[in-house]
């Protein structure tokens, strides 16, 4: 049976990011219970947070499979 899927906001991967010990971040606690996806406001938000381009890549790394959804008038 496939996992459920959530839609992540942008705390539960920044959340993830500031960790040192990224075993003890929520995302980690919810990766294999969970399908993951999010929305294309959080994206801009997670690159726009970006101050390096060591930021940029682990953004980049943590979104990897992680499905987007553009938030449209549609969406909305």
């Amino acid at each position: 049976m496939a996992n459920p899927k959530i839609i992540l906001d942008t705390n539960i991967f920044i959340d993830h990011l500031r960790k040192v010990n990224k075993e003890n971040s929520i995302l980690t606690y919810l990766t294999n219970k969970y399908t993951f996806s999010t929305t294309s406001i959080t994206i801009y938000e997670l690159f726009t947070g970006c101050v390096s381009k060591q930021h940029y890549k682990d953004v980049e790394k943590i979104l990897f499979g992680v499905t987007i959804f553009d938030f449209d008038n549609q969406a909305a």
